[in-house]
């Protein structure tokens, strides 16, 4: 799936995740920082790629990608992966304390956001011809369906006029969901 893809199925699994655990008391702050780091979350398994977006973010992020992309052992690697999923977590869970103030931030909710955003990424490659090596390091690669000929292919007809339009429409659903039961009901 392409970036944008990404970008809009976090949105929407982190809204569906927002309207069902229904989480409260969050301060402005918490809010958009767990957005970005819902954003970051989408594009991050695809940070061994020096076309990511991440690396459009920052000066050099070019050459750190073509350096990722050797660290990582290729795209659709350890970062698509069982371990890699654990990696990104605790990683996430020793770094985010140390980069906000939890008097101000709510550091869970950000890891969550984020974790959403990471996991929605694997599940919509999960449904790509390319698949997903879940047991890295075999090479085993998995998807679904379980035929490849029936998956999509990345930035083709079926992604950008078909999922893209559907998780987008679905996620602005769920904000005018959100304002009306928050406002109307």
């Amino acid at each position: 799936m392409t970036s944008k893809t990404h970008e809009v199925g976090a949105f929407a699994s982190l809204l569906t995740a927002w309207l069902y655990f229904k989480p409260s008391g969050m301060t402005q702050i918490t809010i958009g920082v767990a957005l970005v780091a819902n954003l970051v979350g989408s594009l991050l398994p695809d940070i061994d790629q020096n076309q990511n977006r991440l690396w459009d973010m920052i000066p050099g992020g070019n050459t750190i990608g073509k350096v990722a992309k050797k660290v990582f052992w290729g795209h659709r690697s350890l970062s698509h992966s069982i371990l890699g999923t654990f990696l990104v977590y605790f990683g996430l869970k020793w770094l985010l304390p140390k980069l906000f103030n939890n008097d101000f931030i709510d550091i869970d909710i950000i890891l969550i956001s984020a974790m959403i955003g990471f996991v929605s990424h694997l599940c919509l490659d999960f449904l790509t011809q390319e698949g997903l090596p879940l047991f890295f390091p075999l090479k085993w690669k998995f998807g679904f369906p379980p035929f490849k000929k029936l998956r999509i292919r990345t930035g083709r007809f079926v992604e950008n006029w078909i999922v893209f339009p559907i998780l987008l429409v679905i996620s602005v659903g769920l904000i005018v969901y959100l304002i009306v039961s928050k406002y109307f009901v």
